[in-house]
């Protein structure tokens, strides 16, 4: 069954099917529909979760007979599946259509992707997931829809702005969904509740000008490590989060991926940048792990190891993540 985001509520509230199937690029969007649903699954007593990233040596096999087996806590549980890269080979296939067909009431699937283009649509895999799981397909807010998302997440933050101050908005964030989110949630703080003119934006704006995630991943694709490490320093002396960037740096490598919406000096840099980095796959699977460390959910402190992929992706000699997987993985 297919549902769009707005509508996944509804559906879930039906109950929590075997298996939910999600894809998109946009990281912010896919974050909050997961969310939605961690959220209303917990409502109906999947309270466990585990969380797995299907990269090199994945059982498919394990996957499958794990979620067929009791909890260890007597408690419903959700296998939270992230796949790194997009590839649907025969067992992958045939386990995620067993997942979907499971008559397992205490174990419920999730899976996380990016997403499935328009002619992977026509697999086979993907058409028995439409057929037999609810498939949820995040579709990227496009130029000619974010001033009306823009002004829709306002709405719903309780932010009002005059007209030349949206224009002024939506020209700084230039479509970059989480970079608004990001403003959005300064503004909401600083509003206090009045219309913001296009003057009092402009201060904002200036105030959160210094030490940002654009800097910062301006300075990754330049090579520039000084620069990049004295920007994410400066977020964390400020108190920022280091979700944001991390996830301004997932989006632009699926961007960097595909070559979509690229500007001319993304374009320029790609190359040697693509040279610093080597495979994308694995750097997307290192900031999965990213991910659940800076949420507290795995061991390590999150900046540091932000830094250190940071140094790597800049052309650094650095040890990645993942080659530290089972102490992070350890309770």
């Amino acid at each position: 069954m297919l549902a769009e985001p707005q509508s996944l509520p509804a559906a879930l509230e039906r109950g929590i099917p075997p298996l939910t199937f999600v894809h998109g690029d946009e990281i912010l969007l896919v974050e909050e529909v997961c969310d939605l649903y961690l959220t209303a699954s917990r409502q109906q007593g999947y309270v466990e979760r585990e969380i797995r990233f299907v990269e090199g040596g994945f059982s498919w096999e394990s996957l499958y007979s794990d979620s067929r087996a009791m909890s260890l806590f007597a408690s419903r549980k959700i296998i939270d599946l992230r796949l790194t890269a997009l590839r649907m080979e025969g067992t992958a296939s045939d386990v995620l259509k067993l997942l979907a067909e499971s008559d397992n009431p205490d174990s419920r699937v999730l899976v996380r992707s990016s997403e499935v283009g328009r002619d992977k649509q026509k697999a086979a895999w993907y058409r028995a997931l439409e057929k037999n799981a609810l498939v949820v397909h995040v579709r990227a807010v496009h130029a000619s829809r974010f001033q009306p998302w823009l002004v829709e997440r306002l709405r719903r933050a309780e932010v009002r702005l005059e007209k030349d101050a949206l224009e002024l908005l939506a020209l700084r964030v230039e479509g970059n969904l989480l970079a608004a989110a990001q403003e959005i949630e300064r503004l909401r703080l600083f509003g206090h509740g009045e219309t913001i003119t296009r003057t009092m934006l402009e201060e904002v704006l200036e105030d959160s000008s210094h030490f940002n995630a654009f800097a910062w991943s301006d300075a990754l694709l330049q090579g520039d490590a000084v620069r990049a490490v004295r920007v994410l320093h400066g977020m964390r002396e400020e108190g920022q989060g280091m979700l944001g960037p991390l996830y301004l740096l997932v989006g632009t490598l699926r961007r960097l991926q595909k070559g979509d919406y690229l500007t001319p000096a993304q374009e320029r840099l790609l190359p040697a940048f693509r040279r610093r980095a080597g495979s994308f796959d694995e750097v997307l699977a290192e900031c999965a792990l990213l991910d659940l460390q800076g949420k507290g959910q795995i061991r390590g402190d999150a900046w540091d190891s932000l830094i250190s992929l940071t140094l790597r992706l800049c052309g650094r000699p650095m040890p990645d993540l993942s080659s530290q997987r089972e102490w992070l993985l350890k309770v």
